[in-house]
C-alpha cells in the first residue's frame, strides 16, 4: 500500500542507518531532510551537529529519530532533547515501523486542507486537534503501528485511543460526534471522522487533504461506531 512520501523517506532513512539510530527533520513544507547522527554511540542515542541544528532544525515541522530493535517509546534523553529544542519529536521503532510523537506540530492553523503525513497529519490527528480547539478536550496521543496495520484485522489503535479520553456511544449524531469507519473492507476501524452537522463530517483521507464531505450512504455503510464525549452527552 502506497504511503505518503514524508513517512516513506523516514522509514527509508531508519532502514539505511540500522542498526544505528537515524535522525533528521521534516520541514514546514513536509520535506524530509536526513541528518548525520554525531552521537558518540549512535547505536544507543542520537545527536544533531550544531551546524545542522542551525541550518535545519530551527523552524522545522518536527525532528525524528529511530530506535533500532526497540519500541516507539521516548527515553529520558529523548524527553530532554524535546524540552531543549521545543520542537515536536518523533520516534520510529525499526524494523517494526511503529511511530510516536511528543509535541504537536502547529504550523497549519486550518483543520481543512492539511496535507497527509502519517502519524502527524492524519485522521486521528485531525480528531485530536478538533477536540482541543473546539472543546478543550485532550484526546491522547497514540503509538501508530507500522503503516498498513489495519490489513491484519488484529490491531485497533484508533478505537482504543479515542475511547481513552472518555467517549461513550451515541445514537443520533450531533455536532462534534466521532464517527469510526472500517473502509475498504477492513475488519477493524481504520478511519475517523468528526460530524459537523447538516449531514456532513470532517475527515483526513489517506494521501489526501483534510476536507468536509457528505455523510452519504457509502460512509454510512462503513460506519462501525459513533461516539460522543461524556462531558457533552
Amino acid at each position: 500500500m502506497r504511503m505518503d512520501r514524508t513517512m516513506q523517506a523516514i522509514y527509508d532513512h531508519a532502514e539505511a542507518c540500522y542498526p544505528q539510530e537515524c535522525c533528521g527533520v521534516v520541514t514546514a513544507a513536509g520535506v524530509t531532510v536526513p541528518l548525520d547522527n554525531v552521537a558518540d554511540n549512535p547505536h544507543l542515542s542520537f545527536k544533531i551537529s550544531p551546524k545542522d541544528y542551525l541550518m535545519y532544525v530551527q523552524g522545522a515541522l518536527f525532528v525524528y529519530h529511530s530506535h533500532p530493535d526497540g519500541k516507539a517509546v521516548f527515553s529520558s534523553a529523548d524527553i530532554d532533547c524535546f524540552d531543549a529544542m521545543q520542537l515536536p519529536l518523533m520516534v520510529v521503532s525499526w524494523p517494526y515501523g511503529e511511530i510516536r510523537m511528543v509535541g504537536t506540530p502547529g504550523t497549519i492553523d486550518s483543520l481543512v486542507g492539511r496535507p497527509f503525513i502519517y502519524g502527524v497529519y492524519d485522521c486521528y490527528s485531525l480528531a485530536r486537534d478538533y477536540y482541543m480547539r473546539e472543546f478543550e478536550i485532550l484526546v491522547p496521543q497514540i503509538t501508530r503501528p507500522r503503516f498498513g496495520w489495519w490489513e491484519s484485522g488484529k490491531l485497533d489503535p484508533f478505537t482504543k485511543g479515542i475511547l481513552a479520553c472518555g467517549m461513550v456511544d451515541s445514537e443520533a449524531l450531533l455536532h462534534g460526534d466521532i464517527i469510526l469507519f472500517a473502509l475498504n473492507g477492513s475488519k477493524v476501524s481504520n478511519h475517523i471522522g468528526i460530524y459537523i452537522g447538516g449531514n456532513k463530517f470532517m475527515h483526513h483521507g489517506l494521501l489526501a487533504l483534510s476536507e468536509v464531505v457528505d455523510y452519504d450512504q457509502r460512509y454510512r455503510d462503513a460506519t462501525t461506531r459513533t461516539l460522543r464525549h461524556a462531558d457533552r452527552s
